[in-house]
């Protein structure tokens, strides 16, 4: 599950580091895959889909609001006809609760046998880059190392270099993020930028200089605020993207560089390397 932290809101026993308000907006993932790979869920309870996250958020009798994407028309039938259902049952609600506690907590991670518990690390993409630089500064001991690619970490500045020709989306994102004229504070208390004198873990970027949405400048002030702390920082910057990278060969790259930076930092390096 990816929440969205600055729509707080969302259920504390999955979500517990959100704090109450009334509207709160977020995404499932590939949850079978997940706990394929993680081997933590009963084969004989069904695995929570996307219309059960919204049933689940909207069983809190604060929250008036929850976002729904859908892809098609046969989505959006089945997603109303589930709503229709009302809000979850006990059993329902205690079944997410349990699913939530697997999926969410790291702890879990830990206790599998195939892993290093001292050896976790953290990664993501835009709004993932963004979760990463927070899970580093907010709670710098937590994972080993990140990697924040093209993410946002200052919102103060993000919210106001909108271009012009966004206005549909500029508005969708003020409605989910606030107002940085009357939600300035809370932007900056979020912001990644402003407290990377907490980040002390090794961290890697990844940018696209030509990236209209998050700025070259987001990933360039980062990457100076870390290194001033003394921390391991490496900087992969392509000349050539945007938000998202298109070209074959820059994906071959960016992933050969992850894959540089977790040996180095994450992997314990066994014998002699060649």
């Amino acid at each position: 599950v990816r929440y969205n932290a600055a729509n707080r809101g969302a259920e504390k026993e999955i979500f517990p580091y959100v704090d109450d308000q009334v509207i709160v907006n977020f995404n499932s993932t590939r949850w079978g895959q997940l706990l394929k790979s993680v081997n933590g869920w009963p084969e004989s309870k069904p695995v929570p889909k996307a219309i059960d996250c919204y049933r689940f958020v909207l069983s809190r009798p604060e929250v008036r609001l929850c976002m729904m994407g859908v892809s098609n028309l046969k989505q959006l039938r089945e997603n109303v006809k589930a709503l229709e259902k009302g809000p979850m049952s006990e059993d329902e609600l205690n079944w997410m609760r349990e699913f939530g506690d697997i999926v969410y907590g790291k702890k879990h991670i830990q206790s599998l046998a195939w892993v290093d518990a001292d050896k976790i690390g953290i990664m993501g993409g835009s709004y993932g880059g963004f979760m990463t630089a927070a899970a580093l500064a907010f709670e710098p001991e937590e994972f080993k190392v990140g990697i924040n690619i093209f993410g946002v970490t200052n919102w103060v500045r993000t919210l106001n270099s909108i271009p012009p020709w966004w206005e549909s989306f500029k508005k969708a994102l003020y409605d989910e993020m606030g107002d940085p004229a009357t939600d300035g504070d809370r932007h900056r208390a979020i912001s990644p930028l402003f407290h990377a004198k907490n980040i002390t873990k090794p961290l890697m970027v990844i940018q696209g200089a030509n990236d209209p949405r998050v700025l070259q400048v987001e990933s360039d002030e980062l990457v100076a605020a870390v290194k001033a702390n003394g921390v391991p920082v490496e900087y992969v910057l392509f000349d050539d993207e945007g938000h998202g990278f298109t070209k074959k060969e820059n994906r071959i790259s960016a992933s050969n560089a992850y894959l540089n930076f977790l040996d180095t930092y994450l992997k314990e390096r066994v014998g002699p390397q060649g």
